[in-house]
Parts: structure tokens; sequence; C-alpha cells
């Protein structure tokens, strides 16, 4: 019969935390910890947020000739609201690519222990 090794939860912790002083402080180096800190805030530039709407009113008429104006500019209209949105789009991709792309250098950084930012 096989013996089976108990799982600890607190055995890992020593050798991670022994990685973490490595990384940050043998030796103490001011650029990557700057360069490690610019890709964690890049990391974190597609989390969070809020919401648009919370303060959006659906009582009353909030812009009155705005719906006179649609009927008369309907071509006007519509591609101003699709430039819009192609805009917007574009910058929720931009936005997910540059989080993307810091949780990769942080990732990098982190494993290879060096601040870099063009090489990874």
């Amino acid at each position: 019969m096989e013996k089976h090794k108990k799982i600890s939860v607190i055995d890992p912790i020593t050798p991670a935390w022994n990685h973490m002083v490595r990384i940050l402080f043998k030796p103490f180096e001011f650029k990557k910890w700057l360069t490690l800190g610019f890709c964690a805030f890049l990391s974190q530039c597609s989390e969070g947020g809020g919401s648009v709407f919370n303060n959006f009113s659906t009582t009353g008429n909030t812009y009155p000739g705005m719906y006179g104006w649609i009927e008369n500019n309907f071509s006007t209209f519509i591609t101003i609201a699709c430039l819009a949105l192609f805009a917007i789009l574009a910058l929720i991709f931009f936005v997910v690519w540059i989080s993307s792309r810091g949780k990769f250098m942080l990732i990098d950084g982190i494993v290879k222990n060096r601040g870099a930012i063009s090489e990874p």
C-alpha cells in the first residue's frame, strides 16, 4: 500500500517569500522596482470600472429638440453613431491589449528576475 503525503497549505509560503525577497531586495535595484511597478499598473488598466448609467435619467424629456434633429438628419445620426461605436470598440481593444501586455511583462519580470519593458 502507498502512503499518502499530507498536503500542507503553509509549506509553499517560505519558498515564495524567499523568491520575493530575492527578486525585490537582493540586490536592491530602484530601476527594476519602477519597471515592475509600471508593469503592475498597466496590468490593472482593464480591471475595475464602474457604471456609466448610474445617474442616467429616464424620466422626462431631457433633450427636447434631439428627436426632431434625429428625424431630420437620420443618415448623419447613423454615421456619427457608427463612428462613436467604432471609436469605443477601438479604445476597449487598446485598453485590453495594454492590460494583457502589462500582465505578460510583469510575469516575465518576476520569473526571469529582471525589469524589462521591450524585451519580453
